[in-house]
């Protein structure tokens, strides 16, 4: 999934400044679970370096497009 969020990203001209995802993530205890909708949800923080805001919304309407993505990505925008 993880190498998914970053084609994506890069596709749109997005640089990654850091990646964080919980600890453990993605790993089910269901030995029948075998597919990433089987497994418990994860969050996944990405921080960009700058962006244009086009390409941060179209990369967001590709993201959320995803089958594996659960709930709508969210952006917080920060000033430098």
């Amino acid at each position: 999934v993880l190498g998914q969020l970053m084609t994506i990203l890069g596709a749109h001209r997005i640089s990654i400044a850091q990646v964080i995802q919980a600890a453990g993530a993605g790993r089910s205890t269901d030995e029948d679970a075998i597919t990433p909708l089987d497994t418990p949800p994860v969050w996944v923080v990405v921080l960009t370096h700058e962006a244009r805001e086009g390409d941060v919304r179209a990369a967001l309407a590709e993201i959320d497009a995803l089958a594996v993505v659960r709930e709508p990505a969210r952006v917080i925008r920060i000033a430098g």
